[in-house]
């Protein structure tokens, strides 16, 4: 070992030097930690079987792969220079030529790649590296997918702690349901190659949900906005590059690299490739440029009114359609159980002889098996819906702000568990999804809540009808015998309810839940509308800008 070249989350970079073969190489390590982490491991696993599939000169080569002393480590191609993310912040903007170079170099990386049946899905600055002799070394396999079945792999996961790529760069339907292909690398030179020309990534914003919901809803903005120097042709390429649909892109990297070519080469003879006699002085922007964009229709706009009016009015029909309906369930169990204490008395006693109860229980437990059964069925149900309701709003609210979700699945189904904790739970989480949906320059206020709100209330209705499974719908029978001399039995008394403390507790909880599931719905109601005003009076793309992506 030479030196360390960096640190990461995915473990360290050494410079080596291989004593056997005489070569200088890189040792990555995975950390000692990591190995609690199926995640990293996976990670680490998919780098190393994604790069040895591919044998490139722009695709960094894989040596070895081994473990030494309980630690994974990987044996690659020594790099020296700098990544596209450091060449961007330290010198001027990129000239036309040497961006379109730097472009189909990295489009012949993804060649190579895409002919081994390997998606990068993660291509962007900081993992394009520029060597000292100016060749270009696509790096980091490590959320990479396979098309073909030779490994063990088919397409990275899309989670909170390993998101789909990268917001800025990676096309939008690596975020969504649907992973994506080779054509969403395309998407994402097409990203890096407008950075490099304008400064910037086409998409930006506050934060990842506003740069997210602006790929999903809006076109690139054209790159002449940035530089009417550049060539039509460069700007009609990236114009198709960053098509939201991925049917519209170019279908292959052979047919972009081969229009790169085509490019510089008529670009070269019109003499187009010389920058203007201010270019080589402009340097990349300290702060974030926003693009000219549509302004957002008029308050005073009608058709725009009613599609809130209507918005809202569908919001709130069916948050106060499950509360009632909810309370009106609520009610009468509650209902039942009083009146089910009151006639069969309060004393609890418990005096009967053991022949009556075995004359009684084969009948007692013909009638109540069914209910209890039926609680059990309905219980586990709602189990399964609580937890499906409650992935999704978690998953959501990740992909907004990854890692700020402080609750899991195992904390939150505790939680059902402790009565005082049930009914704070829904709120806590509520807060962890306003706060990962915040915009960092409007702390205090709303998020963008609504994706998660449908979700959030389904989840929070369910949650709340827990406390209904608390008591058995039937009462298992309490008895006992009193013998007096002569074996006869004196009295036959049955005890189908005995009222304690802990009886009023479940029922008061039972009470409770309604007034809180109230309170919640109205909580969730105020943010939405305070937030819906806001973004009516300042759309996101008003928002300040995120500093450029190191």
């Amino acid at each position: 070992m030479v030196e360390r070249l960096g640190r990461g989350g995915m473990g360290e970079v050494w410079a080596a030097r291989d004593r056997d073969l005489r070569r200088d190489v890189a040792v990555k390590f995975l950390p000692r930690d990591a190995d609690a982490s199926p995640e990293l491991l996976n990670r680490f696993e998919r780098e190393a079987v994604a790069a040895a599939q591919i044998n490139h000169p722009n695709v960094v080569t894989l040596h070895e792969r081994g473990v030494h002393d309980g630690l994974q480590f990987l044996v690659m191609e020594r790099v020296d220079g700098t990544s596209l993310t450091d060449r961007m912040r330290g010198g001027p903007l990129m000239e036309l030529a040497e961006a379109l170079r730097v472009a189909q170099e990295i489009c012949a990386a993804l060649v190579a790649a895409h002919q081994a049946r390997v998606v990068h899905y993660d291509i962007k600055p900081s993992n394009v590296m520029l060597t000292a002799d100016g060749r270009i070394k696509v790096v980091d396999f490590g959320i990479a997918g396979f098309t073909h079945t030779r490994t063990a792999f088919s397409v990275a996961p899309s989670t909170a702690l390993s998101p789909a790529g990268t917001l800025e760069y990676g096309a939008p339907e690596q975020f969504l349901d649907s992973r994506g292909d080779e054509r969403s690398d395309l998407y994402a030179l097409g990203s890096v190659l407008f950075a490099l020309l304008a400064g910037q990534p086409p998409f930006t914003g506050a934060n990842g949900y506003i740069v997210l919901r602006r790929k999903i809803d809006e076109d690139a903005p054209p790159l002449a906005d940035y530089r009417p120097d550049v060539p039509n042709p460069v700007g009609q390429l990236l114009t198709e590059l960053l098509r939201r649909d991925p049917g519209e892109r170019p279908q292959t990297a052979g047919a972009v690299h081969a229009r790169l070519e085509r490019i510089r080469s008529a670009a070269t003879d019109s003499g187009q490739m010389q920058p203007p006699d201010d270019r080589g002085a402009q340097r990349w922007p300290s702060r974030t440029i926003e693009a000219p964009r549509t302004p957002p229709p008029p308050s005073g706009d009608p058709r725009h009114a009613d599609t809130l009016d209507r918005t809202t009015r569908y919001r709130t029909t069916a948050v106060y359609g499950a509360l009632v309906l909810f309370a009106l369930a609520s009610a009468v169990h509650v209902w039942y159980l009083i009146d089910w204490q009151w006639s069969t008395g309060w004393d609890g006693r418990d005096e009967a002889g053991s022949a009556v109860i075995d004359e009684l229980m084969p009948e007692y437990r013909s009638k109540t098996a069914p209910l209890l059964i039926a609680q059990l069925l309905t219980g586990l149900m709602l189990v399964a819906c609580w937890l499906a309701w409650f992935s999704r709003v978690r998953d959501i609210a990740g992909q907004f702000a990854p890692g700020q979700v402080r609750h899991n699945r195992s904390m939150a189904v505790a939680g059902w568990f402790i009565p005082l904790r049930n009914l704070l739970l829904p709120k806590q989480i509520a807060d962890d999804i306003w706060h990962a949906s915040t915009p960092a320059s409007t702390v205090g206020e709303a998020g963008p809540v609504r994706p998660p709100m449908a979700w959030w209330v389904l989840w929070l209705v369910t949650f709340l009808t827990w406390p209904l499974f608390w008591l058995p719908w039937t009462e298992t029978l309490s008895s006992g015998t009193e013998v007096v001399p002569g074996g006869i039995e004196d009295d036959h008394v049955f005890g189908w309810y005995e009222f304690e403390p802990l009886t009023w507790v479940n029922l008061a909880l039972h009470i409770m839940v309604v007034p809180t599931a109230a309170v919640l719905a109205h909580y969730v109601r105020r943010l939405t509308a305070r937030q819906t005003a806001r973004l009516d009076t300042h759309p996101p793309d008003t928002f300040a800008a995120i500093p450029p992506v190191q």
